[in-house]
């Protein structure tokens, strides 16, 4: 499978996922990513907005972190 073919198929499967799935798979990666060791020790987080259907980081954005969120939009594809 090429670069290109992977992200057309990735793509379609994103399509397919609906609000539910894509909120209830969020969760889950932040769930994991905040359980983390590293995460807690970092003295910086970057992060970016999500759009469309990427994995949802506002939630993530808005908890009140003890430490820097250092958030950048990206405009790839846009």
């Amino acid at each position: 499978m090429t670069k290109e073919q992977a992200r057309v198929f990735v793509k379609a499967e994103k399509n397919k996922m609906t609000p539910a799935q894509i909120h209830e798979n969020s969760r889950q990666i932040i769930d994991r990513l905040i359980s983390q060791d590293f995460f807690y020790s970092a003295d910086t987080v970057l992060t970016y907005v999500s759009y469309n259907q990427e994995v949802e980081t506002h939630s993530f954005i808005d908890f009140p972190w003890a430490k820097p969120c250092l958030c950048q939009r990206s405009t790839a594809g846009i």
